[in-house]
């Protein structure tokens, strides 16, 4: 597995899944308004795309410019503070 590849694998596995996850229960105890609920659906949107992500790691379906693409983007996540 390309190193790229195998850096995405590790970080949605070990830390953007985890915070996504605790991120989508805080919100679902707090959903009062249709903002939370767009928020909630976003969350949830973004962690399907995520486990999509790992699944085409796994069946080695995953090229490494679309897994340097995706570092980018969460990089850009991250320093914007979206997740």
């Amino acid at each position: 597995m390309n190193s790229k590849i195998e850096e995405l694998k590790q970080l949605l596995e070990n830390d953007v899944l985890v915070e996504l996850i605790e991120s989508i229960e805080e919100v679902e105890d707090q959903v009062t308004t249709e903002e939370d609920k767009e928020e909630l659906q976003y969350l949830k949107d973004l962690k399907r795309y995520f486990d999509e992500t790992l699944k085409a790691i796994e069946e080695d379906k995953l090229s490494i410019q679309q897994a340097e693409d995706i570092l980018a983007a969460l990089e850009n996540m991250k320093n914007e503070d979206d997740f």
